[in-house]
């Protein structure tokens, strides 16, 4: 009975091309290009992510609530403390981002009206970026 040998090793070949790193368990391929274990796993980064942010409208003369931007990005295969926020603005708005990432938006003048476009990106160690826009509004209340 097949089913209860426990000396038996099992061998097919897929028919489409396979990556070692994508595969469960280690795996073992014969063909006429190669025989044997696949190489070391190789690693693919895998760029960082940014969770939707509100747009924001305020009254006249008013202030913007600060956005604490660690809580919307994320990156499968790094931390977060290595990855790097940057916003830019259209040049209305003054933008300030502090060491522990937390976007403030300004208006130039108390008597402000109007709307910018920000644009927030998110870049991890290995170059592969994210970006996302908000919409900052100051409207006669």
């Amino acid at each position: 009975d097949i089913l209860n040998n426990t000396n038996s090793l099992y061998a097919w070949s897929p028919e489409t091309p396979n990556r070692a790193d994508l595969l469960p368990s280690p795996t073992y391929q014969k063909d006429n290009d190669r025989s044997g274990r696949f190489d070391e796993t190789i690693h693919i980064n895998q760029g960082p992510c940014i969770r939707h942010i509100l747009n924001q409208t305020i009254p006249q003369g008013s202030r913007f609530f600060p956005v604490n931007l660690n809580r919307y990005g994320f990156d499968p295969d790094h931390d977060r403390n290595e990855l790097i926020w940057s916003a830019q603005g259209n040049g209305s708005l003054i933008l300030k981002l502090d060491e522990s990432n937390i976007l403030t938006a300004t208006l130039p003048r108390s008597d402000w009206l109007g709307e910018e476009t920000i644009t927030l990106i998110l870049r991890d160690p290995e170059g592969d970026s994210a970006n996302l826009t908000v919409k900052l509004r100051s409207r006669k209340a």
